[in-house]
C-alpha cells in the first residue's frame, strides 16, 4: 500500500507545483497588454491647454525640456522640466490638470 501512497502523493505535489508556476506568466502577459504606451512628443506640440498650464505663475522660471504623450486607460502627457540645475518631472492630461 505504501508503494502506490508515496508515488501518488509525488504526482499530485509535482502538478501543484507546475500548475502553481503557470499561473504568474499568465498574470505576467496580462499586465503587459494592459500598459500604457509612451511616445515621445515635441514640446511645441503639446496640446494648448497643457501650454497653458506651463505658462502659469507655477512653472514660471522653468523650462520644458522633453515631454510624452502616454496613451491608454489614464491618457497624459509627462513634461520634463527644467530651472537653471533644478529638475522637475509633471503629468499632466490633454486639459492641462494634474495627475497621478
Amino acid at each position: 500500500m505504501k508503494k502506490i501512497i508515496v508515488p501518488a502523493l509525488a504526482l499530485v505535489l509535482t502538478a501543484t507545483t507546475v500548475n502553481a508556476q503557470t499561473a504568474p506568466a499568465a498574470a505576467t502577459t496580462q499586465a503587459q497588454a494592459n500598459q500604457d504606451e509612451k511616445v515621445k512628443v515635441e514640446v511645441k506640440d503639446l496640446p494648448g491647454e497643457v501650454i497653458k498650464t506651463l505658462s502659469t505663475d507655477e512653472y514660471k522660471g522653468w523650462t520644458a525640456t522633453e515631454a510624452w504623450h502616454v496613451t491608454g486607460e489614464g491618457e497624459h502627457y509627462v513634461i520634463d522640466l527644467a530651472k537653471g540645475e533644478e529638475k522637475l518631472t509633471v503629468k499632466l492630461n490633454k486639459e492641462g490638470k494634474k495627475v497621478g
